[in-house]
């Protein structure tokens, strides 16, 4: 997979609404140290240690123990491939799931048996990320391909658009931004560099990805998009509220996410305003 520069056209997505921290924060107990969290359905889910799996339908004021294995794994990824169905992925390839809405649950050992630390599934097609490698599955996430670049930088984040198109975001370096896209199901994979840029954060939406990071060398805020991992484009954003970070991170469209630089925050990316990268 060679580091090649994008030069495709531009392609502009529409804004997202910008998104408000709150205060009020409480602490809530659980058996055991949750690592990760999602909401689907109205509810909130966390898995973590001991392979503990537990659900909220009250916006995290009580909590139900659905899943427990003393001395099991660490569950670190979360993900709903279907209205009924959630799957758990975590340490040594154990992977857990409930077809039922979490009312009973499977536990086996995916093939070949790494350890993940994400992963993003849309029906039967995920994507992974394992210490150096990503991975990919087409059978709901039992067997999975690990790949990994030849200079074997660390994987951050992956992303599933639908079930055809993947990406995985790289560690950046003085160079620029290496991610590689699939538009296949994850029968092929291409490099792509995008120089001048350090991401660390990508979200996905109907209208493509976008990914949330900082210029080099000057750091300020930059998100890029694209529909399809291939063409991208890219635009400096304003910090309106610095308070949207926090040492973990900042709280951008979608989510949450690890970022570097000058403490960037939400960004509002007018259209015109989009580069070709």
């Amino acid at each position: 997979m060679a580091a090649l520069t994008s030069t495709a056209p531009a392609t502009t997505l529409p804004t997202v609404p910008p998104v408000t921290l709150t205060s009020a924060w409480t602490s809530v107990g659980l058996p055991d140290e949750p690592l990760d969290v999602a909401a689907h359905n109205g509810q909130l889910w966390v898995s973590g240690a001991n392979e503990m799996i537990a659900v909220s339908d009250d916006a995290g004021e009580h909590w139900t123990v659905r899943n427990e294995h003393r001395n099991g794994e660490m569950l670190f990824a979360l993900v709903f491939p279907a209205p009924r169905e959630i799957i758990a992925y975590g340490t040594a390839g154990v992977r857990v799931e409930s077809q039922d809405s979490g009312q009973t649950w499977k536990r086996s050992m995916i093939t070949p048996a790494a350890g993940v630390a994400q992963v993003e599934q849309i029906g039967s097609f995920a994507v992974a990320a394992a210490g150096d490698n990503f991975g990919t599955s087409t059978d709901g996430g039992m067997y999975w391909q690990f790949r990994a670049l030849s200079k074997r930088p660390t994987v951050t984040q992956v992303a599933v658009l639908d079930a055809e198109h993947g990406l995985a975001l790289f560690e950046g370096n003085k160079s620029g931004q290496e991610i590689v896209t699939t538009e296949d199901g994850g029968v092929t994979w291409s490099g792509n560099l995008l120089s001048g840029y350090a991401f660390r954060g990508v979200r996905t939406g109907s209208a493509g990805y976008v990914l949330y990071g900082h210029a080099i060398p000057d750091d300020h805020p930059v998100q890029a998009r694209s529909s399809d991992g291939v063409a991208w484009s890219a635009a400096p954003g304003s910090v309106p509220e610095y308070t949207q970070c926090a040492t973990q991170g900042c709280l951008i469209p979608g989510g949450w996410t690890d970022l570097t630089g000058a403490a960037p925050a939400l960004w509002a990316l007018p259209p015109d305003d989009a580069q070709p990268i």
